[in-house]
């Protein structure tokens, strides 16, 4: 990938990091970082946590309805969009690809 490209995601990453600590000074924004911690973090450590066995009858349903299952989500997505947009791109990516 291209050397630009690649400063333009770590501007972007700088971005959303300073926007997302300059929330953090307001009683609002601790708030929800608290809250959003005290659900996120648990949920993430009952995964690493949790036994990796699983039987193959739960593995090939998995595999089978996992896919569709995925790609019913992005249809409903784009279907009950509120009109605006429910794919979004950035000017960067569309500049990119043309």
């Amino acid at each position: 990938m291209d050397r630009s490209l690649w400063l333009l995601l770590r501007l972007k990453l700088d971005a959303r990091l300073r926007r997302g600590t300059r929330s953090f000074r307001t009683l609002k924004g601790l708030l929800l970082a608290v809250v959003g911690s005290l659900v996120f973090v648990p949920s993430i450590v009952g995964v690493l946590v949790m036994p990796r066995f699983q039987s193959a009858a739960q593995l090939s349903t998995a595999r089978l309805y996992g896919p569709l299952l995925l790609f019913l989500y992005c249809i409903l997505n784009v279907l009950f969009s509120s009109g605006d947009r429910s794919v979004y791109y950035s000017p960067a990516e569309v500049n990119f690809l043309f």
